[in-house]
């Protein structure tokens, strides 16, 4: 019997998850915002065949000149698809299993998190909210935004090691609670390194949550360096792209992506869209009526409202204590999210720093996701213990058989297309028409072809006084080709400018002068090998090392108790 309970409610949830990313695996693909995602993946994969790692460059997006997108974009996501590629998988289908993963893995994780707090009716009621939640459906099908989403799957993890931190650190060790900081750590990780944005997002409310920690928590010391722990790990492991994604930025034109049509200002909800807003699969815009639609969903209100009142209820009656850091945490989280969401926010997003990066305020939606989905869980909780027996499962069987039949037809595309893996890899497309679609990591000031033919056809081009070109060897991180003249004379590499790329002349360092079109590199006359290789910057290296030695504490964390037990 109980071997049942441990395993079915999952199951069950998996099979809720299915309803969410079926959709997906339709013969041919569909068209998204951003619609770059098959692409990504296959110069992913193209990057890690020639051997990059950690991949910070591709070679073919960047209208050719290539650029270093992984460096500064979330890379986790594309690592995964990338995956499915080397094994033989079709770049499509590849494409879409990572696209399934978050539903699977967000979905678990909620049901865990508040399953281990409130029971397990309660996990599934939660996990059900969570998976069917409107903005989820807005990411994964009409935006394409797979690094949001992917944040959105580790949230869970993320708030379940940190909440039982919160209640285990009264009683037990740092050194005891190994387990949980690694959970909280590790997830907290792949956040970041799925989506910078949403660690910023973390960043902010987690501030608020910790504070309230802090100020209810009888062991405060004890807390803060549980905590410490948790995000100093985490830190360490997301160096290797957190720190140059923070300081090589300058390098690229990302701030152009502050402001005009992106500017905050343009782009807060309106409460009333919170309650009802048409769905829909174009863009935002300012005012109240958007092509998208940013509404909680009728259900997800009633049954998170009814999950606070049921529990002030029982909290009321019985006095129960042991859930409110629970309850509390995700009221503050969701009232904040949906806070930051609104023009009431205003003087925050004026004045906090880097805050427009963000560009569109309606993405802390994702974090009132998993408030409602929790206070939801409370609804289940309460019952339970306030109705008759079985009165919580005939409740747990109305929210689930409800939610799926609001809110399921909206996980699935505006329509589909025959399209088929070679739209997304085939280098006339990605050199032109996918890569104008987002161009941001491009150096500033660099001329943008204005149609396909402006395109480098070769990645070396000869200038002046070059009588032939020959290219030996391309692939991602290296260029190497032999160059003749009978006299000094310039040839033009095709390259977007990053301080990674190093040209050398037969093998003996060569300059290279920046322009708004790549690298001009005067070349000496008679034969010469002209070699460019792409190597980790300063900054790069240090952040290599740092995520190395988060790997290393890890390790050391759960070897040393292992090995002093053994020892006694």
């Amino acid at each position: 019997m109980q071997f049942m309970k441990r395993v079915v409610p999952p199951i069950l949830v998996l099979l809720l998850s299915l309803v969410v990313v079926l959709p997906l695996f339709h013969t041919g693909f569909f068209p998204m915002h951003d619609d770059t995602q098959p692409t990504r993946v296959y110069e992913m994969a193209q990057s890690l065949r020639d051997g990059m790692f950690p991949v910070r460059w591709v070679k073919d997006m960047g209208f050719g000149y290539g650029y270093p997108i992984f460096n500064f974009y979330g890379p986790l996501p594309y690592y995964l698809g990338a995956k499915y590629v080397l094994m033989g998988i079709n770049v499509l289908t590849a494409t879409k299993i990572m696209m399934a993963l978050p539903a699977v893995i967000g979905g678990l994780g909620m049901y865990f998190l508040v399953s281990s707090f409130l029971g397990i009716e309660a996990g599934i009621a939660s996990a059900t909210i969570y998976l069917f939640f409107p903005y989820f459906a807005v990411n994964m099908y009409v935006r394409g935004a797979v690094g949001e989403y992917f944040a959105y799957g580790f949230l869970p993890y993320i708030l379940w090691g940190i909440l039982k931190l919160y209640y285990l650190s009264k009683t037990h060790s740092i050194l005891e609670l190994r387990k949980w900081i690694l959970l909280a750590s590790v997830s907290t990780t792949l956040l970041i390194i799925s989506h910078n944005l949403s660690a910023f997002m973390l960043i902010f409310l987690l501030f608020f949550i910790l504070i309230l920690s802090f100020a209810a928590h009888p062991q405060k010391k004890r807390l803060f360096g549980v905590y410490f722990a948790v995000f100093l790990v985490a830190f360490l492991l997301s160096g290797f792209y957190a720190l140059p994604a923070l300081l090589e930025m300058g390098f690229t034109n990302v701030r152009s992506q502050v402001g005009g049509g992106a500017d905050f200002h343009n782009h807060f909800v309106c409460l009333s869209q919170l309650w009802t807003s048409p769905w829909g699969f174009g863009g935002s815009a300012p005012g109240c009526l958007d092509g998208l639609s940013f509404e909680l969903g009728k259900n997800t209100i009633f049954f998170s409202v009814l999950g606070i009142l049921i529990f002030l209820v029982l909290r009321f009656r019985r006095g129960r204590r042991e859930m409110r850091f629970l309850f509390l945490s995700s009221l503050l989280l969701g009232t904040l999210s949906l806070f930051m969401t609104t023009g009431y926010s205003l003087i925050i997003w004026n004045n906090l720093p880097f805050i427009a990066f963000l560009q569109y305020p309606w993405r802390f939606l994702e974090f009132a996701g998993i408030s409602l989905a929790i206070l939801s869980g409370f609804l289940i909780f309460g019952a339970q213990r306030l109705l008759p027996r079985y009165t919580g499962i005939i409740v747990l069987m109305f929210l689930v058989v409800t939610t799926l039949f609001l809110n399921a037809k909206h996980f699935r595309p505006q329509f589909y297309e025959a399209r088929t893996a070679g739209f997304y890899t085939r280098y006339s497309r990605v050199s032109y028409d996918i890569s104008k679609i987002s161009h941001e990591y491009m150096p500033q000031h660099f001329a943008i072809p204005k149609n396909a033919s402006e395109v480098p056809k070769q990645i070396v081009s000869p200038v002046r006084n070059i009588t032939t070109v020959t290219i030996h060897k391309q692939k991602t991180g290296m260029i190497s080709a032999d160059i003749t003249g009978k006299q000094n004379g310039l040839v033009l590499l095709n390259l977007a400018y990053f301080p990674a790329w190093h040209v050398t002349i037969d093998g003996k360092d060569a300059g290279f002068e920046k322009t708004n079109r790549g690298l001009l590199v005067q070349v000496p006359q008679g034969r010469h090998t002209l070699t460019a290789r792409f190597r980790q910057t300063p900054v790069e290296m240090i952040a290599d090392a740092l995520s190395l030695s988060g790997v290393a504490l890890i390790i050391a964390g759960i070897i040393y108790p292992l090995w002093k037990k053994q020892k006694k």
